[in-house]
């Protein structure tokens, strides 16, 4: 479920969204359907290699939660911006690891980032 959860809030699930569900309903949370969530292609483990970079999904999406855990209780501002910090590095290591699951290109990349 944790690998699911990473693959789900990486960028490329974000632009794929946005790309097949033509009326986002836009509020505190985005609306999406859940026709439009069985559209999203999930990718197959068929190797070491992609084994390997789902565990090191799941050991950010593990990471992830545990910070964001922390910085519920953290009360000096120097203690939350390095968490955010750390929480900032762990999603972007999870988009890495997403994009190379998927086997994007740089091209593909620099597409998908551009907001």
């Amino acid at each position: 479920m944790k690998f699911l959860l990473g693959i789900l809030n990486s960028e490329l699930a974000n632009y794929y969204l946005k790309l097949i569900a033509l009326n986002l309903t836009k509020g505190a949370f985005t609306k999406i359907r859940t026709n439009q969530l069985a559209r999203l292609p999930l990718v197959e483990i068929k190797s070491r290699v992609d084994e390997e970079l789902k565990n090191k999904i799941v050991k950010n999406v593990d990471l992830l939660l545990q910070l964001n855990k922390e910085l519920q209780t953290a009360t000096l501002p120097n203690q939350i911006e390095q968490i955010q910090s750390r929480i900032g590095h762990s999603e972007d290591k999870i988009n890495e690891l997403v994009y190379g699951l998927y086997g994007l290109t740089e091209g593909d990349i620099k597409i998908i980032e551009m907001k």
